[in-house]
């Protein structure tokens, strides 16, 4: 028995960083060790985590929404989300050297898109429609009349594809499986026979588990990262469907302290973008607040790593 004057968190294990957010932070650190005195540019933020973002702006990193901000000849990296052939096309006209951190899931899901389109299949990308993965892979299609995103059921309602077209679905990699399956129901119930590739990601779906591990046996979840990041909102949502309250936190400053004096158990995660040193921070905080009894939830050990793109050894 644990002494009851000792409050419990419960770590979900893994948590934070993943293999493709390591790659493109590694891959802004290089150039800005081969650059050190000229501006290194980057289309939209390289991961969606605030702490990210600021310390490299700091830096003297400038991230910038249009390729058009960018002055001609100069360093461009691409955020680990990918982006369109339009942009990739334009950046090209202003004779930037490219330095892709696109994460080679999302390429692989580019691919994939591209693949089904050519075959004349009507794809659905069902995620968010505002979110840079799925700008940028609908923005690899050649034929946009053969895509469309949904990320509802309603969403479906409203699809208006090509007569005759085979339909098929692809998943942004940062869903959860709640939020795919009423979109699919949807398409079974409309169209029948469709094809689905679930191209949730290996550290979306290892993360998602291990919070619902420590959602089933917490009173409140903290997620660690930033509002517009998907995948720690997703996390967030997974916490709930388990029947516990979640609360989404950008840094140990705003944990809700007045919540914590009554609550025992705790669990603790961070999304795929959130560094390791606020991961660090808050527990070393909650630990000061007296939740000093540390387990960790969750046995996926990951160890997948992606090299960094040879493009950087032309800087």
């Amino acid at each position: 028995m644990n002494n009851p004057a000792e409050k419990q968190l419960l770590l979900a294990s893994p948590r934070g960083f993943c293999a493709g957010v390591r790659r493109a932070v590694a891959i802004v650190e290089e150039v800005l060790q081969r650059r050190p005195d000229k501006p290194v540019y980057v289309f939209h933020e390289i991961v969606h985590n605030t702490k990210v973002v600021q310390d490299f702006t700091a830096r003297g990193v400038i991230f910038v929404n249009s390729i058009a901000e960018i002055p001609a000849g100069e360093v461009v990296i691409f955020s680990a989300h990918g982006v369109s052939k339009e942009v990739e096309n334009e950046a090209g006209k202003r004779g930037l050297t490219v330095i892709d951190a696109t994460c080679p899931l999302v390429s692989a899901l580019h691919s994939e898109a591209i693949k089904k389109t050519a075959a004349g299949e009507f794809l659905v990308l069902i995620g968010h429609p505002e979110h840079p993965e799925t700008i940028g892979t609908l923005g690899r299609i050649a034929d946009q009349q053969m895509a469309a995103v949904a990320e509802t059921a309603e969403d479906v309602k409203k699809l208006n594809p090509p007569p005759g077209c085979r339909i098929s679905a692809l998943t942004q990699t940062t869903l959860n499986n709640t939020a795919i399956a009423p979109v699919l129901e949807e398409m079974q119930k409309r169209f029948g026979d469709i094809t689905l590739s679930n191209r949730r990601c290996y550290a979306t779906e290892n993360r998602q588990n291990a919070v619902k591990m420590i959602a089933e046996q917490s009173e409140l979840v903290l997620i660690i990262g930033s509002k517009h990041s998907s995948n720690s909102r997703e996390l967030c949502k997974v916490a709930q469907n388990a029947g516990c309250e979640a609360i989404l936190i950008d840094s140990p400053d705003e944990i809700p302290f007045e919540r914590l004096e009554s609550i025992s158990t705790i669990g603790l995660s961070a999304g795929a973008s959130a560094p390791p040193e606020l991961v660090d921070n808050t527990l070393r905080i909650l630990s000061r607040k007296g939740f000093s009894a540390t387990i960790e939830v969750g046995s996926k050990i990951e160890n997948v790593t992606f090299p960094l793109p040879q493009t950087l050894s032309e800087l």
